[in-house]
């Protein structure tokens, strides 16, 4: 995931800086990243460079230096450099028309805060989590898109959704739910934003749920918006959505029964009110 992004001049050492995360990254490695590899760039910081990452710790930095400013993001260490490359590409392309050298004023920043947000985050990637026979697999299959498998043993597959000019680009990946894979859900949730538990709405599920996933995925991946669907609301036994939404501790749960499932538009409002809530908490500063 991404934590953090900075902008920071070469020749005044003055910074602009944009959190992600709620851990943000430890000032005394900026520091130390910034005391090592700035002066090697301060002679020749007018010259374009070529996109570097050097991994520090747990974290990845992934920088740029253009006309004396350093374009850098710090992530996990595991995430992916080829997506991170292009998220970066992107914002120094958007904020070329911006005069870095002068200093910001505050409506400026905001723009500024915008921008670098709308491209870091231009490819969205939400998960289906839950135990097997809840329904993940029909949600899935209700949305329109391209399946594709990335993983080889087939425990994930994933869609574009949404239309193809849509920004951001959302995709929608479901996970098997065997208890066979718990322990590669860490490896598996690299880079996912949005994080969907899914339940049939049952006591016994809820809770065999809230045992299996909800302290593992809030370990593993803090940062991630953590919802919930409650589906088969139409089934005799099924708890009130507000009810598990109780149970399991987690932000928001969405009700789905047989009715609305079949509804497509209805289905996609949920995970674009899930975009909009992930992307939200980067633009109310």
């Amino acid at each position: 995931m991404i934590r953090d992004f900075f902008i920071v001049d070469l020749h005044t050492k003055k910074r602009f800086h944009k959190s992600f995360s709620k851990e943000p990254t430890s000032e005394s490695i900026v520091k130390s990243f910034l005391l090592k590899y700035t002066k090697e760039f301060e002679n020749t910081s007018n010259a374009v460079k070529a996109i570097k990452i050097i991994p520090i710790k747990e974290f990845m930095f992934t920088f740029l230096v253009k006309k004396g400013f350093i374009f850098m993001i710090i992530s996990d260490i595991h995430d992916s450099k080829k997506d991170l490359e292009l998220v970066l590409q992107k914002v120094v392309h958007s904020l070329s028309h911006f005069d870095l050298h002068e200093p910001i004023p505050k409506d400026h920043q905001e723009e500024l805060g915008v921008i670098i947000t709308r491209d870091l985050f231009s490819q969205i990637k939400i998960a289906l989590i839950g135990k097997d026979n809840v329904g993940k697999s029909t949600i899935f299959n209700q949305l329109e898109g391209e399946i594709s498998y990335p993983h080889s043993k087939r425990v994930m597959r994933s869609k574009h959704i949404f239309s193809e000019t849509t920004e951001p680009s959302v995709y929608l990946l479901d996970y098997i739910g065997t208890e066979d894979y718990s322990p590669q859900w860490p490896n598996l949730l690299r880079g996912i934003h949005i994080i969907f538990i899914v339940v049939d709405s049952t006591v016994e599920n809820v809770l065999s749920t809230k045992r299996l996933f909800i302290n593992l995925i809030k370990r593993a991946k803090p940062d991630a918006l953590l919802l919930g669907i409650a589906n088969k609301q139409d089934q005799a036994k099924a708890l009130d959505a507000k009810l598990i939404q109780k149970m399991l501790d987690i932000d928001a749960v969405f009700p789905l029964s047989m009715d609305n499932l079949t509804n497509t538009s209805a289905l996609e409002n949920i995970f674009l009110h899930a975009v909009q809530t992930y992307l939200a908490q980067f633009l109310d500063d």
